[in-house]
């Protein structure tokens, strides 16, 4: 019988270590009554400025949690470089790459009074890995791994798999698509996929990838692949997985939810959190779920609870 979500905590031990690869950018959100059409002049509200990044979103719930990681999140010069550093420096985060010539990337949030939402995105220095980078970094003192469909467009992607495929045969990349599912390189994906990756989803990526109806058949499709788990994110109704073959059903939480951004990254890092702690697949998940429900009742990103919130 699976343990509850306070006695597993208590069992958090991070013996392991996890490298978490990608970006950290600025983020402007502006509301307002509804999105722009063409020749629109419409008045927009200023919410605030935040840092975000799937990565970043990541190392934010591992460091709550207090797990083990490094991260490779590269911190260019500028105005959008500064609110990086600061924050990190709040967080305690460390990031052994710095760039002289080109700033963080940033976007602008357009918010409706229904929640919908758009962004614009303006790319910085996190597009373009360069392969000495990763000369501070020896894969094979890592057990787990952590990339986003984001950090694996255009060359990233080969410049990424190239140092994954040095890593211990042992060591898991997790890695979730997100919206960049659309562009990825589909052959790339098929390589990612046999070098130990445990893929996390929601239906509308998994269906994509597939382009199989059915969540059982899509699992069973891509388990032929990867040979390894994959997690399908079924928000309050939990999360369905594959692992060896057998296909079972995680519960979730119910919570009134009010801002879902981010909530995959949470669920992605809480993931690790459990995996690194030596917790089954199934343990992890469960986990992931409970953390991810805190973030989507809680506005804004970066918003994981900690072990202390979660026991209370």
């Amino acid at each position: 019988m699976r343990k509850d979500i306070k006695n597993l905590i208590q069992d958090v031990k991070f013996n392991q270590r996890s490298l978490i690869i990608g970006s950290a950018f600025v983020d402007i959100i502006v509301s307002m009554k509804s999105l722009p059409k063409l020749g629109d002049n419409i008045r927009g509200k200023f919410k605030g400025q935040i840092l975000t990044g799937s990565a970043f979103n990541v190392a934010d719930a591992l460091g709550r949690l207090g797990a083990n990681f490094d991260l490779m999140i590269p911190v260019g010069t500028g105005i959008n470089a500064k609110v990086v550093e600061d924050v990190f420096a709040d967080r305690g985060f460390i990031s052994l790459i710095k760039e002289d010539e080109v700033d963080n990337g940033w976007c602008i949030t357009l918010i409706e009074s229904n929640n919908d939402r758009a962004l614009i995105t303006m790319p910085g220095v996190e597009k373009n890995f360069k392969r000495e980078w990763f000369d501070y970094y020896n894969p094979m003192d890592y057990d787990y791994f952590y990339v986003s469909g984001y950090d694996l467009e255009g060359e990233n992607g080969n410049t990424l798999l190239e140092f994954f495929r040095r890593k211990t045969k042992d060591a898991k990349i997790i890695f979730d698509p997100g919206p960049s599912i659309d562009v990825l390189d589909r052959g790339l994906l098929d390589k990612l996929l046999t070098i130990g990756t445990i893929l996390t989803v929601n239906g509308e990526e998994l269906f994509k990838l597939t382009k199989i109806g059915s969540i059982r058949d899509a699992l069973m499709s891509l388990h032929k692949v990867s040979k390894e788990a994959i997690i399908v994110r079924l928000g309050d109704r939990g999360a369905t997985i594959i692992e060896n073959d057998e296909i079972y059903n995680v519960e979730g939480f119910k919570v009134d939810a009010v801002d879902k951004v981010s909530a995959g990254d949470a669920h992605a890092g809480a993931l690790i959190a459990g995996l690194s702690s030596a917790f089954s697949v199934e343990e992890s998940v469960y986990l992931a779920n409970k953390v991810a429900s805190i973030v989507v009742s809680k506005v804004g990103t970066a918003c994981a609870p900690t072990i202390e919130e979660l026991l209370s």
